[in-house]
């Protein structure tokens, strides 16, 4: 699979898109390994954060607040 990443540079923090191209067929998977490493997408009601951002479903994309997370995805998925 072919990954294209971003990175929007902001004053204080940066954030890290993750966009793909596909049929889809990945998608849940990729979706139930974020859950499972990074949480629920979104504010997380536990933490108090948020971490990632699904928009997996709608065009096959992930914003990571983190970079971190978004290099550990990157060594699962390429």
């Amino acid at each position: 699979m072919n990954f294209t990443q971003k990175k929007y540079e902001y004053p204080t923090s940066n954030v890290y898109q993750i966009s793909w191209e596909g049929d889809g067929t990945l998608n849940v998977e990729i979706e139930d390994w974020c859950i499972k490493n990074f949480g629920k997408s979104g504010f997380d009601d536990e933490t108090q954060l948020v971490r990632w951002v699904s928009s997996i479903h709608n065009n096959q994309s992930i914003v990571f607040l983190r970079e971190e997370d978004m290099i550990l995805f990157k060594l699962r998925w390429e």
